[in-house]
């Protein structure tokens, strides 16, 4: 289903009309009374839980990338280095997509010139950060 389109935006605000969604800058939560509606909050992955569970879903490709970013941490690796660790050429689409998938997801940050796993893919959700 595409973001974009008009199923996505039918949907959207029937779960915004029931008050079971909140958005924000960064992007879409639960409310309590979707929590409710789901019957239970399920128990936060540890740090490990989460690695694998990306490692898993992800394409082969971008897994590679997130096992480098893992592997590199805390420390951080340029999209060169990310790249090389990965099999991925840097100049390709398919680098870019991978990277952009990372991010958007919350596994990977930018800094400077620097791709770093993130703290939560490394440490773990705190109780503020599960809302």
């Amino acid at each position: 289903m595409k973001h974009t389109g008009g199923t996505w935006s039918t949907y959207l605000g029937q779960l915004r009309r029931a008050g079971l969604i909140h958005e924000d800058a960064t992007g879409f939560t639960l409310t309590e009374a979707g929590w409710t509606y789901l019957g239970h909050r399920p128990a936060p992955m540890t740090a490990q839980e989460l690695q694998q569970h990306y490692l898993g879903v992800l394409r082969a490709g971008a897994a590679r990338m997130l096992q480098a970013a893992i592997d590199a941490y805390p420390n951080g690796l340029t999209k060169n280095q990310l790249a090389h660790e990965a099999g991925v050429s840097v100049s390709g689409g398919t680098f870019s997509t991978y990277l952009g998938q990372l991010r958007r997801n919350g596994l990977v940050d930018q800094h400077d010139d620097l791709v770093i796993a993130t703290e939560v893919l490394m440490h773990g959700a705190t109780s503020n950060q599960l809302g």
